[in-house]
């Protein structure tokens, strides 16, 4: 069991997202919880900022931007399973985008939140039984 990658994205100011590809070995992905920590050195100590978690490979960290104007954050994410529990390497986040992409990424997003979906009604047809 070894994790594959951890990356930490930075391109919104409010949160960042955390994604990991886990590798089981032999067992099934389902078997593992996931806990996501974070702390201010590579050695730790390290707390608990999502988890535990099955079948799930990402989470957001809202409270992050705030603490990271003066610090660095190293998150690391926390495998167990029947072999045991295993640890990825501390990842950092990357370089915060240009003023112009975030709010490039931020107009992206106000467009999709107008846009998503229509509103609709939906009315539940029986397909069984008596009519």
């Amino acid at each position: 069991m070894s994790f594959d990658h951890v990356r930490v994205s930075c391109t919104e100011p409010d949160y960042m997202d955390i994604s990991w590809s886990f590798n089981p070995g032999s067992h099934s992905a389902l078997a593992y919880t996931y806990i996501i920590e974070r702390a201010e050195s590579p050695a730790g100590p390290y707390e608990i900022i999502a988890g535990p978690m099955r079948d799930r490979y990402s989470a957001r960290d809202y409270i992050a931007p705030m603490r990271r104007v003066w610090r660095t954050l190293y998150y690391r994410v926390s495998a167990t399973g029947p072999d045991g529990t295993s640890h990825s390497e501390p990842t950092l986040c990357g370089p915060i985008p240009p003023l112009d992409g975030l709010e490039m990424t931020r107009l992206h997003n106000v467009l999709l939140r107008e846009y998503v979906g229509r509103q609709c009604i939906v009315l539940a047809s029986r397909t069984f039984g008596d009519r």
